[in-house]
């Protein structure tokens, strides 16, 4: 969990760099979605990347959970674009993600105590 958010510390600097470096930015509209499933289903894709799972059923899972947040790849993709286009809304996006995924390490160290 902690190489998860150090990964994304280091994604999202990659990121606001590249962005800020560059002098012109579309202004495409910002695409119509449920910012906070949108959010958990990040972290969520996050967590499977990272997995051990062999790729076919890491790729089924992916699919499961489009449909479970409901979100086609492609509206992702959208979203992600929106997003490599408007760096601080993407700052504030990936704040939200490491604070679950602390939220998430946080409980699995109380299960882990528990026992």
């Amino acid at each position: 969990m902690r190489n998860l958010v150090t990964y994304l510390v280091i994604v999202w600097v990659a990121i606001i760099g590249t962005l800020c470096g560059c002098s012109q930015q579309s202004s495409s509209s910002k695409p119509t979605f449920d910012e906070k499933k949108f959010v958990e289903l990040y972290v969520e894709a996050l967590l499977l990347q990272k997995s051990s799972l062999p790729p076919n059923e890491r790729k089924q899972k992916l699919q499961a959970l489009f449909s479970h947040y409901r979100f086609t790849p492609e509206k992702y993709q959208q979203i992600r674009h929106y997003y490599e286009q408007h760096p601080e809304e993407w700052e504030r996006v990936l704040t939200k993600a490491i604070a679950q995924l602390k939220k998430q390490r946080q409980i699995v160290s109380q299960k882990k105590q528990a026992q």
